[in-house]
């Protein structure tokens, strides 16, 4: 009877229904371990190895981006089809609010079309009305009669004396005396006259009167009517509709602007909403995690943002053409001819391509999609909508301030891609109107004369003679001069590219990498450490963590990667002034489980996020199968698997769907997908739950969904941040076996988890981390045995007393504390029992003078022993002896547990 051993039987090592687990005899050949999970329903066994694929056997180059771009497309149009209210308030914003905006100005009352003018001599206030016949001729005579009867009061008929002078004699005549009354009073004339059978009849105007003519040919042919007809009968002429008047049209070119800005302003307001939507998703994506997964598991951000470009501009593309059929239905001059309509679209399309990278680049401002969806929308909106108002109320000729409207419109043209299309559309409106305007007949000639004020709404179409009222219109609607829209296309190609190249270097932390290169390298006085810290910190240093940290140090960076998958060394991580993770410095070796133990806040996660890249490493090394995180992020991360603490899953999906998502990342050919995601569904037990949304899916499934993700792709090293929470007795043991197998085929596995249970039944090597630092290193038990303070005694007392009729129970005794005899004194006949508890406490304080007692419920005692010279079978002995006396049910004798080893670590994070 000796020491115990280092074996020992965990509830981990019982058998559990639907598992198969098969330890046979290790050979060579053989590493001893074969696994299998059995599915219930089918009974059909699966493998790992049907899920396993080889990383030479990816897809690589062209078709694997092509393969990426595939996966992430299909991956965005199944969440708009599912977040169906999101994809159709993008649809119907930006029309509704145009429509409302239509309908509003088609109700405002506008400036109408005069009403029928009658066309009549009276309408000249007083007129001579000559006319000549011939005398020879009774008919001439009788339609000349007939002619100046329609002339009475102040419009007098005067026949023309044909002996003295002919008709067009007398009216230069008149004309010579005085023009000026001649043109007033002298419109119209008339000469009948006849030959043979035949009557010929003349009608004259006065050519500066604009309806002279029609009244001329009426007054003539109201004479024929009456003559033929012998009839009070008479023609009445209108004229309907009439032109406008130049002050008229000046007056609605006023009205036209005020529209260009409500329109203008429409559009912004309606595109602010749509543009903002598209951060939404991609505010998920990162604030779950989703998005750094994809990295992990392959994707690359080209084709990432690639595939989000695409997708929201297709999903930009489809308003503004509801947008234009709108017009079009409304008829909006400017906006509804397809010339006009090419002009619009063009201005929709380079406006996307400048808005939407500002939106990505927004998205990296926020953690809150619906926040970073208010705000984007509200900045679009009020400053948008504040620039273009400001410019325009200072581009007012009486302000006297257009250098400085000029200048903060160059100003808010490079900056805000909103502010260009308002600024695109309230132009192209505008053109189209000046243009209707200025180019209207005879304007030339209004422009040669000097203007009257009733004319000053024509003045300023007159180039180079409206200073200082000139409308700057252009007949090249492209025109980078204003009202011409060419700027702001240009604007529009400049943002685009801008906003691009900023969404790459946010992408690529370069204001971080700025901030480390320029302080990262810089040594201070308070950062080097003093010999007595290096003493001190090398005296508390566990010598197993030493061992570990020295031998990463002092060898080789390219022998180490023989040997380990992954390798870190004097990594730290702060955030601010505070250290998170302090000079970790350790190895994992290939084909073994490395656990990483630690409270909340001891460095665990951001151990993981520097290792996995998600975020940056504020000084020393890792490397991924030789591969630096910081050099060679994209070929480290391609050997990774990865399984966050918090589930990166996207809610729209299905797990089917998810799973295929990550294995194209991964670039698992087309052909073998499916089988891939069957298999590791079912060895992982969740393959009824395959199709299901993932927002169905139980927390434990979340996991066993997240595991598979690391899963896949047969990665060198795999991550799995405490992968079973959640998870049901059997699917937790389903992993560790699943876990044991990846192990045998020569990978590495690193865990966290709060399961004591677990890191026994997996790991053969494990950490615990305090406040950032490694406090001890090795195998389960070596911890335990290292670090284990004594035993644990756990006694049952009975329920009911002593049998009276046990002889010993009358017989005295006394306990001898160093021989183990016991005496009269200590032998109770009291069958209560509180008094057996007292007894039983009495003996073990005795004899084991520095136990502890850490609890007493109803009939259970657990005492905490101290590691002392006794063996485990005298331990055994005198607790056989005592059950012998006292009215114990049972006993149980064990060695600290891993747990308690950790809880005592634990005491000390801060």
């Amino acid at each position: 009877v000796g020491h115990k051993t280092s074996q020992e039987l965990s509830e981990s090592e019982l058998p559990v229904k639907d598992l198969v687990v098969a330890r046979e005899s290790a050979t060579p050949a053989d590493s001893g371990i074969h696994v299998t999970a059995t599915d219930s329903d089918s009974g059909t066994e699966v493998d790992l190895h049907s899920v396993e694929y080889h990383i030479a056997d990816r897809n690589r180059g062209f078709k694997l981006f092509l393969q990426h771009l595939h996966a992430l497309l299909e991956k965005r149009i199944l969440h708009s089809y599912r977040n169906w209210a999101l994809t159709l308030s993008q649809l119907i914003l930006p029309p509704f609010f145009l429509i409302i905006t239509l309908v509003m100005l088609k109700t405002l009352p506008k400036p109408e079309d005069a009403p029928p003018l009658l066309l009549s001599i009276d309408s000249f206030h007083g007129s001579a009305v000559p006319y000549d016949v011939n005398a020879n001729f009774k008919q001439s005579v009788k339609l000349g009669e007939i002619f100046a009867s329609q002339f009475t009061g102040i419009n007098q008929p005067h026949l023309i004396d044909s002996y003295k002078e002919n008709l067009t004699t007398y009216l230069l005549n008149v004309s010579s005396q005085d023009i000026g009354k001649y043109n007033l009073h002298n419109m119209v004339a008339a000469q009948f006259d006849a030959e043979k059978n035949k009557t010929f009849i003349t009608s004259l105007f006065n050519n500066q009167a604009y309806h002279s003519p029609a009244i001329a040919l009426q007054d003539v042919h109201n004479a024929i009517l009456k003559y033929l007809t012998n009839s009070s009968f008479a023609f009445e002429v209108t004229n309907h509709p009439l032109p406008r008047s130049l002050s008229d049209k000046g007056k609605q070119q006023q009205t036209d602007m005020t529209e260009a800005y409500q329109i203008a302003q429409d559009i912004m307001f309606g595109m602010s909403f749509l543009v903002a939507s598209f951060a939404i998703f991609i505010i998920k994506e990162r604030a779950s995690g989703s998005k750094h997964l994809q990295r992990v598991s392959g994707g690359n951000l080209f084709s990432y943002w690639l595939a989000s470009f695409l997708w929201d501009f297709l999903n930009y593309l489809i308003p503004c053409c509801l947008v234009l059929i709108v017009f079009q239905c409304f008829g909006t001059e400017g906006f509804s001819s397809p010339v006009e309509q090419g002009r619009v679209f063009l201005i929709f399309v380079i406006h996307g391509l400048a808005i939407l990278p500002f939106v990505y680049c927004c998205t990296f401002l926020f953690m809150s999609p619906s926040t970073a969806y208010v705000r984007i929308c509200l900045f679009n909106i009020l400053v948008g909508i504040a620039t273009l108002l400001t410019v325009t109320i200072l581009e007012i000729p009486d302000l006297g301030v257009r250098s400085v409207a000029d200048v903060l419109d160059y100003i808010f043209s490079i900056f805000i891609p909103n502010y260009d299309l308002g600024r695109a559309m309230a132009n192209l409106y505008q053109n189209q109107q000046f243009n209707k305007f200025c180019t209207i007949e005879n304007i030339d000639l209004v422009c040669d004369f000097e203007i009257p004020p009733y004319f000053s709404y024509v003045k300023p179409c007159c180039k180079g003679k409206c200073d200082p009222v000139c409308i700057p219109w252009k007949e090249n609607y492209f025109s980078l001069g204003s009202p011409g829209i060419g700027k702001q296309l240009i604007f529009f190609a400049i943002q685009a590219i801008a906003f691009t190249c900023l969404l790459v270097l946010c992408e690529k932390n370069f204001i971080r990498y700025l901030k480390y290169k320029i302080k990262g390298h810089k040594v201070t006085p308070s950062t080097i450490p003093t010999l007595s810290e290096v003493i001190e910190f090398e005296a508390v240093e566990d010598d197993d963590v030493r061992t570990e940290r020295l031998e990463i140090q002092n060898t080789p960076k390219g022998i180490l990667a023989v040997t380990n998958h992954l390798i870190i060394k004097d990594v730290t991580k702060k955030y601010g002034s505070f250290v998170a993770v302090d000079k970790l410095s350790f190895g994992v070796r290939k084909g073994e489980c490395f656990g990483l133990l630690g409270l909340n806040g001891a460095g665990k996660t951001s151990t993981f996020k520097m290792i996995t890249g998600d975020t940056s490493i504020s000084s020393g090394e890792i490397y991924v199968d030789g591969y630096d995180i910081k050099q060679q992020s994209r070929k480290a991360q391609n050997q990774i698997g990865y399984c966050p603490q918090f589930d990166g899953l996207i809610d729209q999906l299905t797990g089917r769907e998810t799973l295929t998502l990550f294995a194209r990342l991964r670039g698992i050919p087309e052909n073998q997908i499916a089988e891939q995601v069957n298999s590791i569904s079912e060895l992982l037990l969740f393959q009824i739950h395959i199709d299901k949304l993932v927002k169905e899916y139980s927390g434990g499934n979340k996991r066993k969904l997240s595991t598979a993700i690391a899963l896949l792709g047969n990665s060198s090293l795999i991550f799995l941040d405490e992968p079973t929470t959640g998870m049901d007795p059997v699917s937790r043991r389903c992993l560790w076996n699943t876990l044991l197998q990846v192990i045998e085929t020569g990978r590495s596995v690193v865990l966290t988890t709060h399961s004591m249970e677990e890191c026994e039944a997996l790991c053969s090597r494990l950490v615990i981390m305090v406040n950032g630092k490694l406090c001890c290193l090795g195998s389960p038990q070596h911890l335990k045995s290292k670090f284990g303070e004594g035993f644990t005694l756990v006694i049952k007392i009975g329920q009911h007393a002593l049998n009276d009729a046990n002889p010993l129970k009358n017989t005295a005794h006394s306990i001898d504390g160093s021989s183990g005899h016991f005496g009269p004194s200590f032998l109770t006949s009291s069958n209560t029992l509180k008094r057996d508890m007292d007894d039983v406490r009495a003996f073990v304080e005795r004899t084991f003078k520095s136990a502890t007692l850490k609890s007493a419920h109803e009939n259970l005692l657990l005492y905490h022993i101290p590691r002392s010279q006794l063996s485990w079978s005298e331990i055994f002995r005198l607790m056989e002896e005592a059950k012998a006396w006292f009215n114990i049910e049972d006993y149980s004798v064990g060695e600290t547990t891993l747990e308690q080893v950790f809880v005592n670590f634990a005491m000390g994070q801060r």
